[in-house]
């Protein structure tokens, strides 16, 4: 193998590894935070649900 086919190889098995390795460390950060921000993001959820409530009863008054 011509040594500029091998550098090509190599840099490519690089570049997949490391866009490999960034993508299952930021899918893991993503969960991991979605996780420590569920019940917060379900109590604004439950809180907003109320206003909303409130004002579609005045509207469809």
């Amino acid at each position: 193998m011509p040594q500029e086919n091998l550098e090509q190889l190599i840099n490519k098995a690089l570049n997949f590894y490391i866009k490999q390795n960034l993508s299952e460390n930021l899918k893991e950060e993503l969960r991991i935070g979605a996780i420590k921000r569920a019940e917060r993001d379900l109590q604004l959820a439950e809180e907003w649900y109320e206003l909303e409530e409130e004002a579609w009863e005045k509207i469809n008054l």
